[in-house]
């Protein structure tokens, strides 16, 4: 609109990372400034913590990697489970990459422990996304 973008969805809630906005802010890319900032603007955004739980059948879980910050996704329903892991692995050849830290993260080493999140915690989905 008038050669600024705005959000697809107006009515839409937008849920982001806390601390995942944080980083991508304090970066400042283009990508942060054309796609992100204008839902702040707009007001259509919630930062919420990084093990953040919508209802009983989508929450987040903490998935540090590509960004600091990021999230993954989880949805129950019907006794099964999808985990959305987002740009934590972008292709297969991710998982052969030294100690299985993909290629395009901020985070250089494998989780360690179970406190380094996601791996332990995405582990065992009905399916990945």
């Amino acid at each position: 609109m008038d050669g600024r973008w705005t959000p697809t969805f107006p009515n839409a809630k937008y849920i982001l990372a806390a601390d995942e906005y944080a980083a991508c802010e304090a970066d400042g890319t283009a990508i942060f400034h054309e796609n992100v900032l204008p839902i702040m603007e707009a007001g259509q955004a919630a930062l919420v913590d990084t093990d953040y739980a919508l209802d009983d059948e989508v929450w987040l879980t903490p998935a540090p990697g590509h960004t600091a910050g990021h999230v993954a996704v989880n949805i129950a329903s019907r006794g099964r489970n999808a985990v959305m892991i987002g740009d934590l692995m972008q292709a297969r050849s991710n998982w052969r990459t030294p100690n299985g830290v993909p290629i395009m993260t901020t985070i250089r080493r494998a989780p360690s422990r179970p406190a380094d999140a996601s791996w332990t915690a995405i582990a065992r989905p009905t399916f990945w996304c």
